[in-house]
């Protein structure tokens, strides 16, 4: 992937990140003793949230500088590992999004499926780049872009 101002971008490494473990997905049964829930949660979207969907999706990303070429790979699957108990934690984000349209009166539903499939984690370098680069300037580069295509 070539950046706009002739900066190339390159992917070394893209997959998908699970969660470390599943979420904590326990309900009370009527014996008073907490059992697995055999149903994947379904959050239903706010009206604001649906406001958001037709803009754009959100991509977040993490500006290092180069590590020591010996600690790359180390940097990485820390980050990684990090990323997995994360997911954990903040659990929707490994979901997926999903639509239902309803019979009748052909309304359509759209909610977050927390299914855990993971998301997605790219390791990209940029060699002709450097994070004073991106930092120091006022408007936000356009390489910056180019990491999220």
């Amino acid at each position: 992937m070539e950046g706009a101002n002739g900066c190339g971008i390159h992917v070394v490494s893209q997959r998908m990140v699970r969660p470390l473990t599943p979420p904590p997905a326990t309900m009370m049964n009527g014996n008073g003793c907490h059992r697995r829930k055999e149903e994947v949660e379904v959050i239903h979207l706010t009206p604001w949230d649906l406001r958001l969907i037709s803009i754009d999706y959100i991509q977040k990303g993490i500006l290092l500088p180069k590590p020591p070429s010996d600690g790359d790979n180390d940097l990485v699957n820390a980050l990684e590992s990090s990323f997995a108990r994360a997911l954990r934690l903040f659990y929707p984000f490994a979901g997926r999004l999903a639509s239902e349209e309803r019979a009748g009166d052909g309304t359509v539903s759209v909610f977050l499926r927390c299914t855990g499939e993971g998301a997605e984690f790219v390791h990209a370098v940029a060699p002709e780049v450097a994070v004073a680069d991106i930092v120091s300037s006022l408007y936000t580069p356009p390489v910056v872009w180019d990491f999220y295509l």
